[in-house]
């Protein structure tokens, strides 16, 4: 109440009662969130207030040091690639380049996803549904060649962990239902994604691999 803005009071996350209500006056300028008097209206529980745009791109672009987590000679273990996702690092990456896109600087946020992307390779931290927003960003930047890359490469893992689940005896795949039904669902996504952009025929593809698996699925569990 005195100190007149000149001391910032930072949040290390959101969506939770510790940030009092006060998520719409948030702004995103790294990995921390600074309680600024200026009311944005949030798009998502975790992606609430606004994004420093000029502050955040120095910070992930130029600022931070990353230790080399990226390269083949780095070994990455379970803890690690948690806490890559505990701080929603691909997230910061993405809500960056979508803000940019939303300003059209369409250059910039190409090169937010593609540095998001080399930090975070697949084969160090494995794609999850964010890579969802990282392709759908590309597809606004007019980069579909990226967006469609990475929507294939998605595709394909959701396709071989159900193949895998889906080979299991009912007991099993009942136990984890939740998972394969997160598989379907990171499908249903993608289907949706590239085919609001128009890429209908990648979209037809990966309908008729969920179809292949959905098929299988309730027939293994016994579902009409």
């Amino acid at each position: 109440a005195h100190n007149n803005w000149e001391r910032p009071v930072y949040f290390a996350s959101i969506g939770h009662e510790g940030t009092l209500g006060l998520e719409n006056y948030m702004q995103l300028e790294g990995f921390a969130y600074r309680l600024v008097p200026v009311h944005s209206q949030s798009i998502g529980r975790y992606e609430a207030g606004r994004v420093a745009t000029e502050e955040l791109y120095e910070n992930l672009m130029n600022k931070y040091r990353w230790g080399r987590m990226n390269e083949p000679d780095v070994y990455l273990d379970d803890f690690h690639v948690r806490t890559t996702s505990v701080v929603r690092m691909r997230n910061r990456f993405v809500q960056l380049a979508a803000e940019l896109a939303n300003q059209n600087d369409t250059a910039r946020a190409v090169q937010v996803l593609d540095r998001c992307l080399e930090l975070t390779p697949k084969e160090k931290i494995p794609f999850d549904h964010v890579i969802i927003q990282v392709a759908s960003t590309y597809y606004r930047c007019n980069r579909f060649d990226k967006a469609n890359k990475l929507v294939e490469e998605l595709g394909k893992i959701c396709h071989e962990q159900l193949n895998y689940y889906l080979d299991q005896r009912q007991q099993f795949v009942a136990a984890i239902n939740d998972e394969v039904l997160y598989q379907f669902q990171v499908l249903q996504n993608l289907i949706n994604i590239s085919k609001s952009f128009n890429q209908i025929a990648l979209s037809d593809s990966l309908n008729g691999i969920a179809d292949k698996h959905y098929q299988n699925y309730t027939t293994l569990m016994g579902n009409p």
